[in-house]
């Protein structure tokens, strides 16, 4: 029972096709070779030399497809280089989506937490509710850890909370404050005092609970 044949197709093509007709190899002339449907391959795919091999779409609004779908992984022993402009990681679904950097005492995984809906990078193995880095879809950054700026900050704008050194801030050159200070049992050192509601040339006392007046 014939199961297939050999075919001339024009010029130096050659073609093997299926009992039913249907070409299923097409050597097109030279050293190119098309399958004009699946191609299912048992063992590996090996190049002819230490050369460089490229897998291509005959149009450029194709896409290669590599991998069996959801669970498969596709390894590259060697580095991967992208030459084009975007790196597209999972559909526009709610899921993680992660890049993980592998390490023995340090792993880190950067990417989608969709648990907190927010961009972030973690020293783990794994997303966790209070990440390393975390970026909120209002764009507000949260840093779950110490941080260490060794040439100090340009321009911090406003800040809206502040524990600086430890609860010590140093070389103040301006303080405004919008209410009255208290520092409790302790004094207040100064080269020179001034008290703007105090009259030149007059006597200083100090009144109740030690206000100072002028008379």
């Amino acid at each position: 029972v014939p199961f297939g044949y050999l075919s001339q197709h024009g010029g130096d093509e050659l073609q093997i096709r299926s009992a039913g007709g249907s070409a299923a190899l097409v050597f097109e002339g030279g050293a190119d070779i098309a399958a004009q449907g699946n191609v299912t391959i048992n063992g590996n795919i090996l190049g002819d030399a230490n050369e460089a091999k490229t897998i291509f779409a005959a149009t450029t609004s194709n896409t290669i497809t590599i991998g069996g779908g959801v669970g498969s992984t596709v390894a590259t022993a060697g580095d991967l280089t992208v030459t084009g402009a975007d790196i597209v990681v999972g559909p526009n679904a709610d899921a993680d989506r992660s890049i993980k950097f592998g390490h023995i005492a340090n792993p880190v995984i950067m990417g989608i937490d969709d648990d907190q809906n927010m961009f972030a990078i973690h020293t783990g193995a794994a997303f966790t509710a209070d990440n390393d880095i975390e970026i909120a879809a209002n764009g507000a950054v949260t840093f779950n850890g110490a941080v260490t700026f060794d040439n100090g900050i340009a321009d911090a704008g406003a800040i809206t909370t502040a524990d600086i050194n430890g609860g010590t801030v140093d070389a103040i050159t301006s303080l405004t404050v919008a209410n009255n200070v208290d520092v409790g049992n302790y004094k207040i050192t100064s080269k020179a005092l001034e008290a703007s509601d105090l009259t030149a040339t007059r006597v200083v006392f100090a009144g109740s609970n030690g206000l100072l007046a002028d008379d």
